[in-house]
C-alpha cells in the first residue's frame, strides 16, 4: 500500500467513525469511544460461510462487564453493520457467548479469561477487550489506552484459528500485529 492509499484509507476511517463520535457529542466517554472502535473494526472482518443463516441474522454483540461498558455498546443496538442488523446481548457467564459473533470482555468478574478465549479458541466469535495483555493471552483485537487516544492491537493467529479475516487494511493502524513468524 502506497503513503497515497494508507492517507486515502485512514480519511475513510475517520469518516467512517465520525458519526458515532459526533452523536456521542461533549458527553461522550470511554465505554461509547470502545463500542464505536468495535464497531468500526467489524466492519473490516469477515466471518466464515455459514455462520449467518440469512441476509437479515443479526449479527450478535455479546457484552460482559460492568454497567458503564453495557451503557457504551447500547447505541448499537439496532444499527446496521451493512446490511446485517445488530443485537447487543449483556451477559453474565461466558457459557453462552458462543450463540454470538462478537464478545466484548471488559472488567468481569468470576470468570477466567483463560477460561473464556479456551472455550471459543475455534468458534467464528471475534473477541474484543480492553483487558491489559488481552491480544498476547490469546484474544483477537486488544483496545489499548494511550494517554487520551485509545488504539488496538490484532492478534492474527487467534483470528485464523477461529476462521475470521481480518482485513490487512486495519495492520497500519495497529499498535501491535501478532502472528506466527513475528
Amino acid at each position: 500500500m502506497t503513503r497515497k492509499q494508507l492517507y486515502k484509507f485512514l480519511l475513510v476511517l475517520l469518516f467512517v467513525g465520525f458519526p458515532l463520535y459526533v452523536t456521542a457529542g461533549d458527553t461522550y466517554d470511554e465505554h461509547e469511544l470502545k463500542a464505536a472502535i468495535t464497531y468500526n473494526v467489524m466492519k473490516f472482518v469477515k466471518w466464515p460461510d455459514g455462520t449467518f443463516v440469512g441476509a437479515k441474522e443479526p449479527l450478535v454483540i455479546c457484552v460482559m462487564g460492568n454497567d458503564a461498558t453495557a451503557f457504551g455498546f447500547a447505541s448499537l443496538d439496532g444499527r446496521l453493520l451493512g446490511k446485517r442488523p445488530i443485537k447487543v446481548q449483556y451477559l453474565n457467564s461466558y457459557d453462552t457467548c458462543q450463540d454470538g459473533h462478537v464478545l466484548y470482555l471488559s472488567r468481569f468478574r468470576g470468570h477466567h479469561l483463560d477460561e473464556v478465549l479456551t472455550s471459543l479458541q475455534q468458534a467464528p466469535v471475534l473477541t474484543v477487550s480492553d483487558l491489559e495483555s488481552f491480544a498476547s493471552r490469546g484474544g483477537m483485537i486488544n483496545l489499548v489506552k494511550i494517554k487520551k487516544n485509545i488504539r488496538f492491537a490484532i492478534n492474527l493467529d487467534a483470528s485464523m484459528a477461529a476462521k475470521l479475516k481480518i482485513s490487512s487494511k486495519l495492520h497500519p493502524l495497529a499498535i501491535e500485529v501478532i502472528r506466527s513468524g513475528g
